[in-house]
């Protein structure tokens, strides 16, 4: 599951800064769960690669019936809103309880203010090390 909740947050993340692209829309209907043959995946943000296990999975966000384009200069916080949005999309289905407090902990963060997109895929990754 945080394999899971990583690679949304990395394509969420590509979507804005690549093609400047909010969904509008995630729910459990919209995203899918693909099996993947590569043991990990890569994601390029702003010019870094990270790399993370597939666990076999590759999510596939669907139906951009409601999405629209961020208005420049795209707003890190506009990003993150819809990172905690895909969160609490996934939280009812989570049945490991520590892991659900970790996620309760990240939606609670509204403004974040991070310097940069990459930032906050390391700030989700870091709170999902359960230690």
């Amino acid at each position: 599951i945080k394999s899971l909740i990583l690679q949304i947050t990395c394509v969420i993340i590509q979507l804005a800064s690549i093609y400047k692209i909010y969904h509008g829309d995630i729910n459990t209907g919209n995203i899918l769960i693909d099996a993947f043959n590569e043991k990990t995946i890569d994601y390029c943000i702003e010019g870094e690669t990270f790399i993370i296990n597939s666990y076999g999975i590759i999510p596939k966000i669907i139906d951009y019936g409601r999405s629209n384009f961020y208005k420049e200069p795209l707003s890190n916080n506009q990003v993150w809103f819809d990172i905690i949005l895909t969160i609490g999309v996934i939280y009812p289905y989570i049945k490991n309880i520590e892991l659900k407090q970790k996620l309760l902990s990240i939606s609670n963060v509204l403004d974040l203010n991070l310097p940069s997109l990459k930032h906050y895929y390391l700030y989700v990754f870091d709170i999902l090390q359960l230690k």
